[in-house]
């Protein structure tokens, strides 16, 4: 298994630990969070460089990489989900648009065609990923500032939310460049 593939497979076997260390209830279990999640989401910056620099692109990393994200994003939007910091919408409407453009990839690879990423795609990964991030420091931050906690409250809504609409709009915007796919429905 060629070095970006493995890196694709390190992001995918941290989701658990990520979701874990969210749920877990020891000092500083956020911050070790946000630490984990953010090495985790590096390897998505350096898997595909590295792939495409050495021509070691392959067929496993395709699938991988872009499942690997998911499952990340979608293990720390869970664990804020059940730690009362993410509204059960926010994770509804991200999964949903990523079901929907997973389906959507499918059916165009059915008929021969690829579908890259966009760069609101790429975007939208950049902020959800920032966003969990900042989410996760906020909350740490409430040990040293616990009078803070309803602003700290409301600008991880607001940034988790910003992400969603990104998301959303992101999946629109892959939905209308490809409606062509959908004319024999």
């Amino acid at each position: 298994m060629n070095f970006p593939n493995q890196l694709t497979l390190l992001r995918a076997a941290a989701t658990p630990l990520v979701l874990a260390l969210i749920l877990a209830r020891f000092p500083f279990h956020y911050l070790v969070a946000a630490l984990v999640f953010g090495a985790a989401a590096l390897t998505d910056l350096f898997d595909g460089k590295i792939a495409r620099a050495r021509g070691l692109v392959t067929n496993f990393g395709k699938l991988m990489d872009p499942l690997a994200d998911k499952m990340l994003i979608t293990a720390a939007l869970v664990g804020l989900m059940r730690q009362g910091l993410c509204s059960a919408w926010v994770v509804f409407l991200i999964l949903l648009r990523e079901f929907a453009v997973t389906s959507i990839r499918l059916i165009a690879a059915g008929e021969g065609n690829v579908i890259a990423a966009a760069r609101s795609g790429k975007a939208k990964t950049v902020v959800q990923i920032s966003s969990v991030i900042l989410v996760l420091l906020l909350r740490e931050a409430l040990r040293f500032f616990s009078e803070a906690t309803q602003i700290f409250d409301w600008i991880s809504a607001a940034l988790l939310w910003a992400a969603t609409a990104l998301t959303v709009i992101s999946g629109l915007q892959i939905f209308w460049a490809n409606k062509d796919h959908f004319k024999e429905i």
